[in-house]
């Protein structure tokens, strides 16, 4: 799925069904800021053109169906310069 990340935004990043993976790239190949709070800097990470971020798990218990639940922030992503896309894939 695409997602706009405009300028100088902090766009929240979710899935929408449950998920237990999920990898994230910027479209154009350019950087991605990243952050777990939008506020905090200190949370900030930046994912290099060219990379993609990904997250998998497994489920904890008998009535767990996955760690990554519908529509909660999985983090927030920012272009580092201009506007771009991320492509989220989940499964």
């Amino acid at each position: 799925m695409q997602i706009a990340l405009p300028a100088g935004v902090w766009t929240p990043v979710t899935v929408p069904e449950f998920a237990n993976y999920f990898s994230f790239k910027s479209q154009s190949g350019s950087a991605i800021l990243i952050r777990t709070d939008p506020t905090n800097a200190a949370t900030q990470d930046t994912l290099p053109g060219g990379y993609q971020e990904v997250f998998s798990t497994v489920p904890i218990g008998a009535n767990q169906v996955s760690r990554f639940s519908p529509n909660a922030i999985l983090f927030y992503a920012q272009p580092s310069s201009g506007s771009d896309v991320g492509i989220l894939k989940y499964s």
